[in-house]
């Protein structure tokens, strides 16, 4: 089953506590990954980096992975043409394995 092999996780909880991700991705798979401590100074840290990384100019700002306003604005431009019946069964299936992952991490 792949879910024996994957930590699955929303997005909010993605970007909101990603400690708890891999605490659950350590006790799962016996890894020993550092935790993040999500306070203003390590995001602020992990900002900092990533605009370092990209400073040398080798990325265009729409790509650089980081929270921009010109990107939420364009969320709101993109059509989707999706099958509503089809992306019902995703939803349920999404949250029906995140539940069940989310019990060893609580």
């Amino acid at each position: 089953r792949v879910r024996d092999h994957v930590v699955i996780a929303e997005f909010t909880r993605t970007t909101s506590n990603f400690g708890s991700i891999l605490r659950q991705v350590n006790e799962k798979f016996g890894t020993d990954f550092a935790m993040f401590e999500n306070s203003e100074t390590s995001v602020r840290d992990v900002f900092d980096s990533i605009s370092a990384i990209n400073a040398a100019g080798h990325s265009k700002s729409n790509l650089i992975a980081r929270p921009a306003a010109h990107k939420e604005q364009a969320k709101g431009t993109i059509a989707l043409d999706l099958d509503p019946a089809r992306l019902g069964q995703a939803q349920q299936l999404f949250a029906k394995l995140v539940d069940q992952g989310s019990q060893s991490w609580l």
